[in-house]
């Protein structure tokens, strides 16, 4: 099914210091099957998954979150460290009711993709977040910072077997 994800577009305010305001395209079908959350790397933004969300929305809720300082999340200044990133991200859970910033604590079956050549963020901090989550599976595409752009077709078909393990887990 052909998804226009900007109707599912909004803006969640994010009640920090200073407020910021971060984008969100959620998808959810009456019935989902599961909820996939999609985060984007450094210098990416939502729409960098509308491959992803389009194809895995007719049977599941697709949640992509920008990031701080990137694409429509308003002007805030920077530097941004991942430790505020999470924290941003932490917010957003407490909003939303979705995404878990603490990793040792996530209980349900996560992918974790990386790109092999990444300079941006260094692959081993994907391996590492996947050593984090008690059972999480790790995939290496040969793409840099990002692999569900770079290599779609891979990245696609990681995240059909992945679906179809973890719902066999399940």
């Amino acid at each position: 099914m052909q998804v226009d994800i900007e109707l599912y577009r909004h803006e969640l305010s994010i009640p920090l210091r200073p407020p910021i305001r971060l984008p969100v395209i959620d998808i959810a079908p009456d019935h989902p099957r599961r909820t996939l959350v999609f985060l984007h790397g450094f210098g990416g933004n939502v729409s960098q998954w509308r491959r992803q969300l389009t194809h895995f929305s007719d049977g599941n809720r697709v949640i992509a979150v920008g990031l701080r300082g990137h694409g429509a999340s308003g002007t805030t200044l920077g530097p941004f460290s991942t430790a505020q990133l999470l924290q941003d991200l932490q917010a957003a859970r407490a909003a939303r009711s979705d995404l878990s910033p603490r990793l040792h604590e996530v209980r349900l079956p996560t992918l974790v993709v990386v790109g092999q050549r990444d300079r941006t963020v260094p692959p081993e901090d994907g391996r590492l977040a996947a050593r984090r989550i008690s059972g999480a599976q790790l995939i290496e595409l040969p793409t840099d910072h990002h692999p569900g752009d770079e290599a779609p077709e891979a990245f696609l078909a990681a995240l059909r077997e992945f679906l179809k393990e973890s719902g066999s887990r399940s």
